[in-house]
């Protein structure tokens, strides 16, 4: 059942409703021993405006995966603190897989605002159903998040945690381990919307040079009938993978659409002792 929140009335500009969170650990690859930092980044594009604290009430489920099996980071996390996570050790060599999932939050957004947003975002279907239905002069949204980060601790082999499915109602899945890609490797990432395959969705890869400068560039994919979206990832450096997938709510009191938001963020290449993905600039 859907939890309520807190409506928010967004009378700012757009780019600040359309806004990304990512995770960003301090360092992509670790010494075993050596802690973990994470910041829960706001931006747009990767260019991170600002780090958010942790709100626990605002947080379902925020986890790290290993080879040792699954670990709850919220006891970890103090609330309203910048990084979200500070100092926790990883206790076992190869990948981890960071996940968080945050709870709705509900918004207001003006006629012309929510259409700037859905065309900004690429959702098709949503613009063509409120041609045919109609435009309210206020559109309710509710939405959701889901990111993921991964991070290697040694330089040890392990489990593919990479293609973990954490249940999030939406995310992205990496069917490709980016460290063991070769050059001008393909990567495919598959989205799940409450555990079925997304077709026909546009995911956004933005890349940088390093974690924290350089050019960011920007490509697209369509998700296939498998619900897989394939990028070639042969730049080394930073990577996200974002994307939000929206559905209307005709029989909800409390809403007009739901909206679901997820990130991904990785490296590929050596990033040994690099700091955050997407520092502001």
């Amino acid at each position: 059942m859907r939890r309520a929140l807190a409506t928010l009335l967004l009378l700012f500009p757009l780019s600040a409703a359309a806004h990304d969170y990512w995770l960003a650990p301090e360092r992509f690859a670790l010494q075993l021993g050596q802690p973990l930092t994470i910041d829960l980044r706001l931006g747009g594009h990767f260019v991170a405006e600002e780090s958010r604290p942790y709100q626990p009430s605002r947080t379902e489920s925020f986890v790290l995966v290993n080879g040792r099996g699954t670990v709850d980071l919220k006891p970890h996390a103090v609330d309203g603190s910048t990084p979200v996570v500070d100092g926790v050790v990883v206790d076992a060599p190869g990948p981890a897989l960071i996940g968080m999932e945050r709870d709705w939050i509900d918004i207001k957004l003006p006629d012309d605002r929510f259409t700037s947003y859905l065309k900004h975002e690429g959702l098709t279907e949503i613009m063509a159903l409120r041609d045919r239905e109609g435009h309210r002069a206020t559109e309710r949204e509710c939405y959701t998040r889901g990111l993921k980060s991964l991070v290697r601790v040694g330089d040890a082999e392990g489990p593919p945690v990479h293609a973990k499915v954490l249940g999030h109602r939406l995310e992205i899945v990496l069917l490709d381990d980016p460290h063991r890609l070769g050059p001008a490797g393909e990567l495919r990432a598959k989205v799940l919307h409450r555990g079925q395959p997304l077709v026909g969705a546009q995911v956004t890869a933005h890349h940088r040079p390093g974690p924290d400068r350089g050019k960011v560039t920007t490509y697209t994919a369509d998700t296939d009938d498998a619900g897989i979206a394939r990028f070639t990832v042969d730049p080394p450096g930073a990577w996200l993978l974002r994307m939000v997938h929206m559905v209307p709510c005709k029989e909800c009191s409390y809403t007009d659409w739901e909206s679901y938001w997820t990130s991904f963020s990785f490296v590929r290449g050596d990033m040994r002792g690099s700091k955050r993905s997407g520092s502001k600039r």
